[in-house]
This record gives structure tokens, sequence and C-alpha cells, in this order.
């Protein structure tokens, strides 16, 4: 019985400190812009910009990566890309991505998140590079709130009044 005891009390040691070692992403993935150009029916594509944040001292080189986009929760598109990008050690890079969106996913939610004028996002993204000479794949999230209320343009004042 103080084996078993012993083994289940060395097994939640390991285990803890495993936890506690763990390593934080060499990388952080951060929506920076987005754009649409097409619309149809079916879909709607357009350019996503992401900006690509290295916290190690070593570059990075990405080969590419897949983006996937949520609204409110809620799957809507996603943007793939294969060209190739460096990350300067301790450093920023940005890259603009076709994005395509899914419409019959917006349908039944875009009108109360237009009245609500708020949507919270999130963005879901792999990546796929080299550090020194071994591949490298990470799984990166980052969300955030856009409040549409902040962006109204201040009436302009009428002239003779301070």
């Amino acid at each position: 019985m103080h084996d078993l005891l012993r083994f289940v009390a060395g097994l939640a040691l390991v285990l803890t400190s495993c936890a506690t070692i763990r390593e934080q992403p060499a990388l952080t993935v951060e929506l920076a812009d987005l754009r649409l150009r097409n619309a149809t029916l079916w879909e709607t594509t357009g350019e996503m910009m992401v900006r690509i944040e290295n916290a190690e001292p070593d570059p990075i080189r990405l080969a590419g990566g897949a983006h996937r986009i949520y609204l409110n929760g809620e799957y809507v598109g996603q943007g793939l890309t294969h060209e190739a990008l460096e990350i300067p050690g301790l450093g920023t890079a940005s890259q603009a991505i076709a994005v395509h969106f899914r419409n019959l996913a917006l349908v039944g939610r875009l009108r109360p998140m237009l009245e609500s004028a708020q949507f919270d996002y999130q963005i879901h993204s792999r990546l796929y590079g080299i550090v020194g000479s071994r591949d490298r794949r990470w799984s990166v999230s980052s969300s955030g709130r856009l409040d549409l209320r902040g962006l109204a343009r201040p009436a302009l004042a009428e002239p003779g009044t301070p």
C-alpha cells in the first residue's frame, strides 16, 4: 500500500512540476486590420492583416499558416497563406492574407451584432516554420472586442457656437 501511495504522490509531483514549467508560445498573432473586397450570396472575400510577434531572440522563418476567425464565438471564415515570412528575433512582422467568410454562417448573427454595435472576435492560428534547422509548428490564439460605437464621428458645431 505504501508503494502505491508513493507512486501516486510521485506522479502528482511530476505532473504538477511539468505544468509549472510549461513554455509560453514564442509567437503571438494579432488581427491588425480587416478589409472586405467582394461579396456574393455564398461568400465574402477580403484581406486581413495579421501582426506576428516573436518573443524569442532567434529569427523565425514561417512557411505558411491557417487562420480561423470567430465572431461572438461562431466560426465565420478562414485565411490561408503559403508565403514565406521572416520574423526577426524579439521583433514583429505583418502579413496580408486573403480571407473567405461563409455568408450563411453570418446571416442570422449579423443583424444583432450591427444593432449592438459591438462584437467579440477571436483568431486561432496554426503556423508552420523553421527555427535554426528544425521544423516547428505553433498553435496560437488571440481575442478582443470591437466596439463600433466608439468609432462614430463627433457632430460638427454650428457656426458661431463654441
